[in-house]
């Protein structure tokens, strides 16, 4: 005894207080992330924990009960728990504010409730792919809250006090507090609004084509900033874990897919850039090409001899012509310039779990793998690396970085760190990225990218349509990936975007289901920037006969009658036609406030609707309405109102036309533009 007390008192004294401190953990609050015009995307909000000291419970088996009924909870494991002992044990975290009443109204001895600190993302699963989420320690788990962990995790604080046996506090015991340090903010490069056209769009085009994965891309060409990013199938950061890890995925940037016929852009420009070939040089396609004895016939079969220039042979989609020059520049050449786009290696953008892409190595490859890399065959890129590469097409041939986040503010909103554009590299040259816009241009006026023009507007682009791979070679039968990038209006390009729908049902050309896309999301953003219609000068000498007609904005004729709406349309000048089998009209396309020339076609569907129950009511059309207007259609529904943002409504939640209890809230999201 008195070695220990003489030897050993100092161990001792040490050993002895720890067993008597109860060292707890106060959970910092994350940074809120913001979108690029200061709205919220991600913050942290205070949240319940209920926990207990099992040496204080009264009664283990009767309160384990009573916990297990309000949360939903194992009552014999929690009873088992508890009869453990000890000074204290997670109940749950992060419980309800119906259940924390609960519980605190039961006055459990040695039950108690903390606060701590929980991510709320108040647009549900906007842009889920590009926040990802949190785990219950508040840790970041997948997306920018992973990517950015360091900055947006803050400092933990923690409580230090000093106990009986019994986990009681002791009044003149030890106590330390040392407080959290909260995170800092992310300001980001997407852009709310468009984030919220380019979604609904999505989930349209997913339910109409049947896919069964989608993306959307939109970038600033000039500078690389991600506008929106967009997948499906996905999630409700708030609640992933309900997800399969599946839907956590992000197919912008993790999914890799031969991307066919968009490849040809690179193909066309590297060989312009060569001077293997002029625009004006003149072909003659008979339908197909031999390579090493396989022959490789056009994408839409044909077997005759078309003659064009090499602007005709893009426009149509020549496999023929793209091989041809491809032949002429030669391995060598054509790798320089997938390596210029920055194919076969991660962009480098700042979201986890980028892949690189698939490129044969060029000292692997054959003649016949060299052949088909010209139409987008025998490689694979990542949506992503695709837009990335024809936005520099935009941007006079300049490659940029993509970015995702513009800024890092501290809690006092000074700028931390400034995210600067930033150059990859010269692509081709100025003059060469000059004859691609004009080439892809006549793709969407004149070629098979007609569906993705928007009248009044000058865009850019090309179709994609490719076999998807099997995983022991070959393709498989009957699975393709459709695709269209683009970019524009020409006068100003402010956005350049791709659009690829996995394995779509019935109708599968880019040029059918991914081009029309385009358009939809265009006719919108155009009118999101003010960016007014500007018709095309006529050529010297042309005549006023190809002036083009007068553009007209559709009228809202939702919830019409479908013979109100047909009187009303034609009175405008619009040729109409009519879908489904309702009585009045459900949805309008193209939509409410789209310009098109006079004597377009509009389509009017009228969805076959159930009559109202008593206590129900039609959620009415919203968009173009400002706030105050707005609440009053709201109120004559018998609905609440939750506005986001400020200006004239742009989306809402539910859809125009969705049935709901009176009482239900309604969600609208205002943006500052013009009405159309």
């Amino acid at each position: 005894m008195a070695y220990l007390q003489i030897f050993h008192s100092s161990w001792l004294k040490h050993n002895a207080l720890d067993q008597r401190l109860d060292d707890r953990t106060i959970y910092a609050k994350r940074g809120t992330v913001y979108d690029r015009t200061g709205k919220t995307l991600a913050v942290s909000t205070l949240a319940d924990s209920v926990y207990a000291e099992p040496n204080r419970l009264q009664n283990a088996e009767e309160t384990a009960a009573k916990l297990a009924a309000i949360l939903q909870l194992d009552a014999a494991k929690l009873t088992q728990r508890f009869k453990q002992g000890g000074a204290f044990t997670w109940v749950k975290r992060i419980i309800t504010p119906e259940q924390s009443k609960a519980i605190t109204d039961l006055q459990l001895a040695g039950v108690g409730l903390t606060q701590e600190s929980k991510r709320h993302y108040p647009n549900g699963n906007l842009a889920a792919h590009v926040l990802g989420f949190v785990g219950i320690d508040n840790q970041g788990l997948a997306g920018i809250e992973l990517a950015f962990e360091q900055y947006l995790k803050g400092t933990p604080g923690r409580i230090v006090t000093e106990t009986d046996p019994g986990g009681r506090q002791l009044p003149d015991g030890v106590q330390k507090i040392l407080p959290s340090k909260d995170g800092q903010d992310l300001v980001l490069t997407i852009d709310q609004t468009i984030q919220f056209i380019v979604e609904r769009k999505l989930d349209k085009a997913l339910k109409d084509t049947q896919a069964k994965a989608a993306t959307i891309v939109a970038m600033n060409p000039k500078t690389g900033e991600i506008l929106a990013l967009a997948s499906r199938p996905d999630y409700k950061p708030e609640t992933y874990d309900e997800y399969s890890p599946l839907n956590w995925r992000n197919n912008a940037i993790s999914n890799v897919y031969e991307p066919g016929s968009v490849f040809k852009i690179v193909t066309a420009s590297a060989a312009l850039q060569e001077q293997v070939v002029t625009t004006g040089e003149q072909f003659v396609d008979p339908g197909y090409i031999e390579v090493q004895g396989n022959r490789i016939y056009n994408w839409d079969g044909g077997d005759g001899s078309e003659k064009g220039n090499f602007v005709d042979m893009v426009k149509k989609s020549s496999n023929y012509a793209l091989i041809s020059v491809g032949m002429r520049l030669g391995p060598d050449r054509l790798y320089q310039y997938i390596d210029n786009y920055g194919f076969g290696k991660r962009t480098n953008v700042d979201l986890p779990g980028e892949e690189s892409g698939v490129i044969i190595p060029k000292n692997e490859v054959r003649t016949l793998d060299w052949a088909t890399m010209c139409i987008g065959q025998s490689i694979a890129v990542t949506p992503l690396q695709l837009l990335t590469a024809v936005a520099a097409v935009a941007n006079d041939g300049v490659l940029m970085k993509p970015q995702i986040v513009k800024e890092i503010r501290a809690k006092d909103g000074k700028t931390i760190q400034a995210y600067q554009p930033e150059v990859v590299r010269q692509a081709i040259s100025p003059d060469t990225a000059r004859q691609m816009r004009y080439i892809l241009e006549k793709v969407v006026s004149e070629g098979g990218a007609g569906k993705a023009a928007v009248p009044g507007y000058r865009f850019a682009g090309k179709t994609g349509t490719a076999q998807v791979a099997g995983p022991s070679g070959g393709y498989e039968s009957g699975k393709c990936v459709a695709s269209f990038v683009g970019f524009g209006p020409l006068d100003e390009a402010p956005i350049a975007m791709a659009i690829v729908l996995y394995e779509p049902k019935g109708a599968y050309y880019g040029g059918q289901i991914a081009a029309p896309i385009f358009s939809e999301i265009m006719r919108e953003i155009v009118q999101y920037y003010n960016i007014f219609p500007a018709a095309k000068p006529a050529a010297a000498g042309e005549a006023d006969k190809n002036k083009p007609s007068a553009l007209l904005a559709i009228p809202n004729c939702l919830n019409l009658t479908v013979a109100e709406a047909t009187r009303l349309l034609r009175e405008k000048g619009f040729t109409v036609k009519t879908e489904g089998g309702g009585e009045r009209v459900t949805d309008v396309s193209p939509g409410v406030g789209a310009l098109i020339n006079t004597g377009g076609s509009v389509t009017l569907y009228a969805a076959k609707q159930n009559p109202l129950q008593e206590g129900e009511t039609w959620v009415p059309y919203l968009q173009g309405k400002t706030i105050r207007e707005t609440g009053e259609l709201l109120a004559q529904a018998g609905l609440s109102f939750y506005p986001i943002g400020s200006g004239i409504a742009i989306q809402q939640e539910p859809a125009f036309g969705t049935k709901l209890a009176v009482g239900s809230t309604v969600t609208v999201y205002f943006a500052n533009r013009p009405p159309p």
